[in-house]
């Protein structure tokens, strides 16, 4: 199998368009179903992360900030959350330790340009279910979304 240099890479909305997402993940438009919320400060990150989870056909909702996801997550049902780290108010890293502390079950993909062990370890620490690193890498995301969202024909993903 192929190294770190077949990874495809997501640096910006441009590279969505254009890409081989489909066929390099196997998954195809509208396979998925599923309610996300997409906690990140970041525009273009937010614009970047619901191209990807639009094509694939789950609803998105997007935040800025750890205290309006957990003010969300805790009154609305949501079948992912994709959380970033470093944020304004309520940093990503807090706002899942909140999540678990108030009883919060649902799955949390921690989304973040920290990609050492260490970080890993205290995402996973705090509650997280899945760890992803930015730029994206869209068989690890996908890889993330199958394995918490239904898929289009009701089946359950498993990855």
């Amino acid at each position: 199998t192929g190294g770190i240099e077949d990874l495809q890479l997501i640096h910006g909305p441009e590279d969505v368009e254009d890409s081989n997402v489909d066929e390099s993940t196997g998954i195809l438009k509208n396979s998925l179903t599923g309610h996300v919320l997409v906690v990140e400060d970041s525009p273009d990150n937010q614009d970047l992360i619901c191209k990807y989870l639009i094509k694939a056909g789950v609803t998105t909702e997007v935040v800025d900030n750890g205290l309006m996801a957990v003010q969300k997550a805790l009154t609305a049902p949501y079948d992912l959350i994709i959380m970033d780290v470093q944020m304004p108010i309520m940093d990503g890293l807090t706002a899942t330790k909140k999540l678990r502390a108030e009883g919060y079950e649902g799955p949390i993909a921690i989304l973040t340009a920290n990609a050492l062990k260490e970080d890993k370890d205290k995402c996973l620490k705090a509650g997280a279910n899945n760890y992803m690193t930015k730029p994206i890498v869209v068989e690890e995301f996908y890889a993330t979304l199958k394995e918490h969202l239904q898929a289009a024909d009701g089946n359950l993903n498993v990855a």
